[in-house]
């Protein structure tokens, strides 16, 4: 997939607009005012897991090799953290 500087742009603006939400969600009260804004930014997460798809790249059809390289990629990280 060729992304076009425009297309790129709006990615980029609706990432931005989800890390608001996301910063909106974890700071919101937790009263009923919580309950009422977490209505209206609770799109974030559906968000990011949309943008991550769109935005992966299959080089070649290798599934098995693809969910290789993306368990490393968790792995390690989450791992190293989690010893820290």
């Amino acid at each position: 997939m060729n992304l076009t500087n425009e297309m790129s742009n709006k990615i980029q603006i609706c990432r931005a607009i989800a890390i608001i939400a996301v910063v909106i969600i974890h700071n919101c009260p937790q009263e009923y005012e919580g309950i009422v804004i977490r209505c209206f930014v609770n799109f974030a997460v559906a968000l990011f897991i949309f943008l991550s798809g769109y935005l992966t790249k299959l080089v070649n059809n290798d599934i098995k090799m693809f969910y290789k390289k993306r368990l490393l990629r968790v792995i390690i990280p989450y791992c190293i953290w989690s010893m820290l």
